[in-house]
């Protein structure tokens, strides 16, 4: 065979390996598997639910270190704001949290965003959020740029066709999966009484030691989808706060923390307390990095108060939409 007929052999093949991928992509598009239909439906509440709360409100926005360690309604009472918890997976990445967020934000709300470390250096999205965009997200993907886009198209498993057409055959599965995923809303955005197990788990073996490296790559998909939120934000009069994930002590590269900080001055966001205000002692935490106890939660939701009571930015804020509030 010569050199020019095997490229065009090859060249034929990928194109035909293109086709099938898009076709498959296509099929599967608004398909849902069970784990994709749970967070759809656990989304879709969390729009229903916020979107009931009158401006102007406090809304978190981040992964499930916000779930497991800020108590959105503690948080409200003390700062006699409205607040709700629009907390999803840490794997959805930044792009998607922020997106599903802004579904329930208006003119005079706040955003907190103590987003994990990952966000910052997040680029290849993860298999939950292919399976979410899917599921449902198609909105979402119709968001990106082409070339994000085309991730999409070949990421999607061929196999996952099997998976939702055998959830979909057993609507009662599909019901259960609904009504679990509206008890994990609440009115506050997270289960009531918070997203723990029904015992304490231990601290996993190890992880006292696991060191970290916080690190913040500038030309990542995941800052550069905080930058455009904040830039949409601040068009839309919405108020943008940062704070740092609770997570357990740990050791490691930290010189990041510096990096993340001034990365959100440059995009005009305050940023409120410090690192060490959300690292909690192994006794705290509930088995994973990012997600305290209930007794941890206590402790890192008091100390938020804390920080956000003494920070002036948002001072002048909670003032502002008291306020406003009063006249209506």
């Amino acid at each position: 065979m010569t050199a020019a007929r095997y490229l065009l052999v090859f060249c034929l093949g990928f194109c035909l390996l293109i086709a099938l991928a898009a076709a498959d992509a296509w099929a599967q598009f608004g398909t849902p598997t069970r784990n994709g239909y749970y967070v759809c439906a656990y989304i879709g509440a969390k729009i229903a639910h916020g979107s009931t709360i009158p401006s102007p409100k406090l809304v978190i926005v981040a992964g499930s270190n916000a779930l497991a360690g800020i108590d959105a309604e503690r948080l409200g009472d003390k700062l006699s704001v409205r607040v709700f918890n629009f907390g999803l997976s840490a794997s959805m990445g930044p792009g998607f949290q922020t997106f599903e967020g802004a579904k329930i934000l208006r003119p005079g709300d706040a955003v907190l965003m103590p987003f994990e470390y990952l966000a910052y250096d997040y680029n290849t999205p993860r298999d939950a959020l292919v399976d979410t965009v899917y599921s449902c997200g198609t909105d979402y993907w119709h968001s990106l740029s082409w070339t994000e886009r085309i991730f999409f198209v070949l990421a999607v498993r061929p196999e996952r066709i099997v998976d939702s057409y055998l959830f979909r055959s057993h609507p009662q599965a599909m019901q259960a999966t609904a009504a679990l995923a509206a008890a994990d809303v609440g009115p506050y955005g997270q289960r009531p009484g918070g997203n723990f197990p029904p015992h304490e788990v231990a601290v996993e073996a190890g992880m006292t030691n696991q060191p970290l490296e916080v690190h913040l790559d500038p030309a990542s998909a995941g800052t550069a989808a905080i930058a455009r939120f904040v830039s949409w934000a601040h068009a839309h009069r919405i108020v943008v706060f940062a704070t740092w994930p609770n997570t357990i002590e740990f050791p490691g590269d930290r010189s990041g923390f510096s990096k993340i900080a001034a990365f959100y001055r440059n995009l005009g966001v305050d940023v409120i307390g410090t690192p060490q205000q959300a690292m909690l002692p192994s006794a705290l935490m509930g088995g994973r990095f990012y997600h305290p106890n209930r007794k941890g939660m206590a402790v890192r939701t008091a100390r938020l108060i804390e920080a956000l009571q003494v920070d002036p930015a948002f001072r002048r804020w909670r003032a502002a939409s008291n306020g406003e509030a009063s006249r209506h």
